[in-house]
This record gives structure tokens, C-alpha cells and sequence, in this order.
């Protein structure tokens, strides 16, 4: 499997609708894709940014939509079946995933913990999904889900 990490960069503001801020960021993930096949590593030296082992040179948090199936695979007579692999440490300040399974999306964060409490991860988590749910109850799915629906995130 090969991934494409795609940056891109949003300016959420409090006096916005939920649904001109989706827009907008729908305009920018589909701008973001049309330079999708441009060397990540390549952008950072162009940019000139120092880099710090320690630190992404281009963003802290990171989403990721796990639109494959993890399904069992035979090759011969030797089947791999997919295991999911917590590594102990966090890649980035916050990361949250979200995948569907059996027709509903489920989420996890990942948090740096020098950086958050639990507690502050867990508010965090809870306000996400409060927000989702009121999306949802609003009619503003319709909405996300066009956005999804008109974006290849693969």
C-alpha cells in the first residue's frame, strides 16, 4: 500500500456558517489534490523549511479517511489477515481516523500525550462528535456528504 499525504490548509473562523466553511474547504481539498503527485519531501526543500526529526516541517494534526476494505488475503496456501497495530507513540500532535465498517463511520484519536491530558482528548473527542451530531440533525450531512462524494480521497 502506498499513501500520498496531501496537506492542506484551512482558517476556520467563528463568524463563518459550518456550511460556507465546508465549501471553502471543499474548493481547497480539490485544489490540493490537482498537485496531489508532487513529492512531499521536494515541497518541504523548496519551501526551505529546517527540518526537526522531532516535527512534521509542515503540519502538526493530521485526518485520515481509511476508504479501503481490510479484508483477509490468500496468496497460495497462506492467508494474511489485517491486525490493527498501536505502535505506543503518537506520529503527530493529534491525528484522527475515521473509517466505515458495516455502514457506520467510526473515529479514533490519537494524541501526543506530552502535549494533552486525557481528559483534554477526551473533551475533544466529545465536542467532535457533538458537532457531528448536530450536523447531522441539521440536514447539513447533505452537505458533507457532497463533499465527500465530490472528492476522491484515496
Amino acid at each position: 500500500m502506498f499513501v500520498n499525504t496531501v496537506v492542506i490548509r484551512s482558517f476556520p473562523e467563528s463568524y463563518r456558517t459550518v456550511g460556507d466553511y465546508l465549501s471553502e474547504l471543499h474548493e481547497d481539498v480539490l485544489r490540493a489534490l490537482e498537485h496531489q503527485d508532487y513529492p512531499f519531501e521536494d515541497l518541504v526543500q523548496k519551501l526551505g523549511i529546517e527540518q526537526d526529526r522531532s516535527r512534521n516541517p509542515l503540519f502538526d494534526t493530521m485526518f485520515i479517511l481509511q476508504n479501503i476494505d481490510r479484508v483477509a488475503y490468500r496468496s497460495g496456501g497462506t492467508e494474511f489477515d489485517p491486525k490493527e497495530f498501536d505502535p505506543g507513540v503518537s506520529k503527530f500532535d493529534l491525528t484522527l481516523e475515521a473509517a466505515e465498517r458495516d455502514g457506520r463511520i467510526g473515529f479514533s484519536l490519537e494524541y501526543a500525550t506530552s502535549l494533552f491530558r486525557e481528559e483534554t482528548a477526551r473533551e475533544l473527542a466529545d465536542d467532535y462528535t457533538a458537532i457531528m451530531c448536530a450536523l447531522v440533525e441539521d440536514g447539513a450531512s447533505k452537505k458533507i456528504s457532497a463533499v465527500l462524494a465530490g472528492t476522491k480521497l484515496t
